[in-house]
Order: C-alpha cells, then structure tokens, then sequence
C-alpha cells in the first residue's frame, strides 16, 4: 500500500465528519447532564464515591466547556478556513 499525499479537500471531509461526532458527543452530554442527572450521577458515585451531586455537576459543566472550546478551536476553525481557502 503506498501512501498518497493528504489534499486539502480530504483533509476538509475529516475535519467535517469529526466536527460533526464531536458535536453529536457534545449533545449527547448534554441532554444526558439534563434529562437524565440521576443516571448521571448514580454512573459517576460508582467511581467517585465521595462526590456531591453538586461536584458531579461541577465536572461535567467543566468538560462540557472545554471539549466545546477545544472543538471550536482545532475542529471548527481548522475546517471553515479551509473551506474558504478552497472556496478561492
């Protein structure tokens, strides 16, 4: 199998479809962190026991708003500026 050089077009599609997973998984969170805290939380106590649900909440609120910065910043905006510099 030989390798074939990475086009900005391909590099477009990937960054697009994980764009896409990371904020179905962004989703996902957070209609689970509100429709479902109890499942959240009784998931979480099996770890950590010694967590409040106010602590739970707490660190999931937190990863909820660093994944959705780390997205933006090396997902959605790696993609719209290649999307524009194709568009040329």
């Amino acid at each position: 199998m030989t390798a074939t050089p990475l086009s900005l077009e391909v590099l477009a599609a990937v960054l697009g479809w994980a764009l896409v997973l990371n904020i179905g998984l962004m989703v996902f969170t957070a209609v689970l962190a509100k429709a479902a805290p109890g499942l959240l939380h009784g998931s979480q106590r099996m770890w950590f026991p010694q967590l409040t649900d106010r602590d739970i909440d707490l660190v999931v609120y937190g990863y909820m708003a660093a994944f959705k910065i780390v997205v933006l910043v090396f997902n959605a905006m790696p993609y719209f500026a290649i999307r524009i510099v194709l568009s040329r």
